[in-house]
């Protein structure tokens, strides 16, 4: 009985770390602080690979757990690739292109990832800001001057702490 109701919650947590893991993964949702995205992309680490031993521990051969195992290892192999191939590492916005008209808390962003000795990425995207932490992203490829929708601003944030010459 307790065990089942551990059994939930475990995986319930890893429920809930795997969404936003998903979202940022596959979709335009962007997590920009640095530390949520190490909890999340850790956790899911920890958490799989606990799920992992906890079920060959109880040794059930049920064809329900060896699918649900499978499910598991091929979680934790892809998340410790991505974590070895810098993915974790968030995008920082390095300069503010544009603002819209209309949303106060919509931009067109130069921003750049750090990916450790290869040096850097950087990208320019059309961000909106759903909190200080969490953001959607779209590419930006168009030509932004003469958009009545926008109004340049090119305001330096510089957030990777770049040396400025």
């Amino acid at each position: 009985m307790i065990s089942r109701i551990i059994d939930k919650i475990f995986i319930g947590i890893l429920v809930i770390f795997l969404l936003p893991f998903v979202l940022d993964i596959f979709t335009s949702f962007d997590i920009k602080h640095q530390i949520i995205k190490n909890i999340i992309y850790f956790g899911i680490i920890i958490l799989t690979g606990l799920n992992i031993v906890k079920i060959i521990l109880i040794k059930n051969k049920q064809k329900r757990h060896i699918i649900f195992i499978l499910f598991l290892i091929i979680i934790f192999i892809s998340e410790m690739i991505l974590t070895i191939l810098y993915l974790n590492d968030t995008w920082k916005t390095q300069t503010r292109l544009y603002e819209n008209n209309h949303l106060k808390n919509y931009f067109i962003e130069l921003q750049m990832q750090d990916i450790g000795n290869f040096g850097y990425r950087s990208r320019k995207v059309k961000a909106i800001y759903l909190t200080k932490y969490f953001m959607i992203i779209n590419p930006a490829k168009e030509n932004y001057d003469e958009k009545l929708e926008w109004k340049e601003i090119n305001i330096v944030i510089n957030e990777m702490g770049l040396e400025q010459w």
